[in-house]
């Protein structure tokens, strides 16, 4: 699990430059996401690295967060993280920084279903990361979030 998550955390961000009479292309690596590994127990945290979304400055984090965490639900990737804010021992954290943590529990999950749940993570990080316009994630946050958490249940 931590090595497909270690190997899918970047994805390559291309770009172009106009330099007096040349066009200059640039390709950088972007983080989405970082996380320790876990030396015992059943949880991981993620780390969102939402500063890197190309959304970030026209949206909240808050926002950002919640429409990945919808958009992890969805039928091509059916992966239910739980948001760090379930976790914050105090409303001040909850408030500043909570919604930039994810927890993942592998408890009770066969290692080849793990390792499912991982890649399909990653690409949905991916695919979330090639999002350009408000309407994409706003569009996903549209959607009944009950009636999609009882289609996972089902699953």
């Amino acid at each position: 699990m931590c090595n497909i998550f270690e190997e899918g955390k970047q994805i390559v961000k291309t770009g172009s430059r106009q330099s007096m009479s040349d066009e200059w292309s640039i390709v950088d690596t972007v983080t989405m996401f970082d996380f320790v590994w876990p030396s015992g127990g059943i949880f991981m945290w993620v780390k969102l690295n939402l500063e890197s979304h190309p959304l970030w400055e026209k949206t909240s984090d808050e926002k950002l967060s919640r429409a990945l965490w919808i958009h992890l639900t969805t039928p091509k990737y059916l992966v239910l993280v739980a948001p760090g804010s379930l976790f914050a021992p105090t409303e001040k954290i909850r408030a500043e920084k909570s919604f930039s943590y994810f927890r993942i529990c592998f408890a009770a999950v066969d290692e080849a279903n793990v390792a499912q749940m991982s890649h399909r993570f990653v690409e949905g990080c991916r695919s979330f990361w090639g999002k350009r316009k408000l309407n994409d994630i706003e569009n996903d946050t549209d959607d009944d979030d009950e009636q999609r958490l009882l289609a996972l249940k089902m699953c």
